[in-house]
């Protein structure tokens, strides 16, 4: 079989570097034997990074033949069956909720790590993140199927119909600070605000992003929303009227993977893969001094403390570094101690303590004002750790993985706390809450979905496959 591959990458939009591809691969590559073939082909450009949603089920492997060693180890509790994409703590801290490829939602108790009731079902595609409303009655939730769902927190049942409009999948979404509203990101390039008790889209989409977004997020005082693009740009939009405000904030030259306003709302900082943190004053949109650089390799997420005061910044640079806010000068010297990338960090509600998690499998533990690595890494998972938060009190931080478990942990003892919280099969890759006060993993039971040798015939008989895979394949000189 003979194709032109060189010419037809050469004919893509965007090239995506090896390390991008074997960043948003590596679950697969690390499942999969080693001869990946065609399935690595499609996803090298930033335009079709969602190949690596359409393959997905295409070929699987039944679980019970790949992870039988690590159930009988870790005593798992059956649930989710495919990758849990994110996991977050209720406010009061009391409960967790997940969201995996399964096409589920699960919800946990955060002391027992027991399930609390059924799955929330309903979705028709992978279900990208879930987190509660501002006072923890009910959750939001999007999804490959391009749909944003609401949920009781009590019950488990969906309220109302799902909240349709976007043409693409969902990436993120949020409630209003008041949880009145709720904001939304999505690959089709657009945000959306809705009606939190109704479900009823405001206004028109906000459009002017040329690329996925991201995220997206209100204001403290829900004036605002605030969206990151893969377009390298951040904007703000009035909340109300869903009008851009000013102009787009550039300055970025690669992706922006979030962007957030600080405590009192008047400045925003983002991360880039342009390797740069970059703090905008929130009013006027411009820039506020030099980008903060140091970092030599991708910036996977900043945050801003709770008193605004400090920026915290993860890397794939296998550092993690504090930044004065008002200067943007960095705080001593990087904090170093983890052996592989950083995908993200932040402050305890204190703001006395930062949490890392990384690549390298572990969670770290950091003293926020001298850097210092407080107690030992935290170890358990067997995989990358995609994310990690502490819980509203600041007692106990949770982390998620590709290992396909969720932990928890003793953030004053630095220690796991024995209980798993396992459903989910496949990667966690986001979390809201460290000694594991009770390891609770989620993993799933049933099959998880790996591409590996996806042949002609495999993606012939696909269904649902998006359009741009055949164009991709259609392009190649077989013989």
């Amino acid at each position: 079989m003979k194709f032109n591959a060189e010419q037809t990458l050469k004919n893509r939009e965007t090239f995506i570097t090896w390390k991008k591809l074997v960043h948003y691969c590596h679950s697969m590559i690390e499942a999969a034997i080693p001869h990946l073939y065609l399935s690595s082909l499609p996803l090298f450009t930033q335009e079709d990074e969602k190949l690596a949603i359409a393959f997905t089920g295409i070929l699987s492997i039944p679980s019970e033949k790949v992870f039988t060693a690590k159930q009988e180890m870790k005593g798992i509790l059956y649930g989710h069956e495919n990758d849990v994409n994110s996991a977050a703590f209720s406010p009061d801290g009391s409960r967790i909720v997940s969201a995996s490829d399964d096409k589920t939602v699960c919800i946990w108790d955060a002391q027992t790590g027991t399930q609390i009731g059924q799955p929330l079902t309903g979705h028709d595609g992978r279900v990208l993140s879930a987190a509660f409303s501002p006072d923890g009655s009910r959750i939001v939730s999007t999804s490959g199927d391009n749909t944003v769902r609401i949920w009781d927190a009590q019950t488990g049942t969906q309220i109302g119909q799902p909240l349709t409009g976007h043409d693409s999948s969902v990436l993120s979404a949020a409630f209003s600070p008041d949880g009145s509203r709720i904001v939304s990101a999505s690959s089709d390039n657009t945000v959306r605000i809705w009606d939190a008790q109704t479900g009823t889209q405001i206004g028109q989409s906000l459009t002017g992003h040329d690329n996925w977004v991201r995220s997206a997020a209100f204001s403290p005082d829900g004036s605002r929303i605030v969206s990151a693009s893969d377009d390298n740009t951040v904007r703000i939009w009035n909340a109300q009227t869903g009008t851009q405000i000013g102009q787009p904030l550039t300055g970025h030259n690669d992706w922006v993977r979030s962007a957030a306003f600080s405590p009192d709302g008047s400045r925003i900082v983002s991360a880039s893969d342009d390797n740069t943190i970059r703090i905008w004053d929130a009013q006027t949109g411009t820039q506020i001094g030099q980008p903060l650089t140091g970092h030599d390799d991708w910036v996977r997420s900043a945050a801003f403390s709770p008193d605004g005061s400090r920026i915290v910044s993860a890397s794939g640079d296998c550092t993690v570094r504090i930044w004065d806010a008002q200067t943007g000068t960095q705080i001593g010297q990087p904090l170093t101690g983890h052996d592989s990338w950083v995908h993200s960090a932040a402050f305890s509600p204190d703001g006395s303590r930062i949490v890392s998690a990384s690549g390298d499998r572990t969670v770290c533990i950091w003293d926020a004002q001298t850097g210092t690595q407080i107690g030992q890494s935290l170890t358990g998972h067997d995989n990358w750790v995609l994310s990690t938060a502490f819980s509203p009190d600041g007692s106990k931080i949770v982390s998620a993985s590709t290992d396909h478990t969720a932990h928890i942990w003793d953030a004053q003892n630095a220690s796991d706390t024995n209980s798993s919280l396992i459903n989910h099969t496949n990667s966690m890759q986001s979390q809201a809450g460290s000694t594991s006060i009770q390891s609770q993993q989620l993993r799933s039971t049933n099959e998880a979905a790996h591409p590996l040798h996806i042949t002609m015939s495999a993606i012939s008989s696909a269904n649902g496959v998006d359009t741009n895979v055949s164009n991709f394949f259609n392009s190649f000189q077989f013989s």
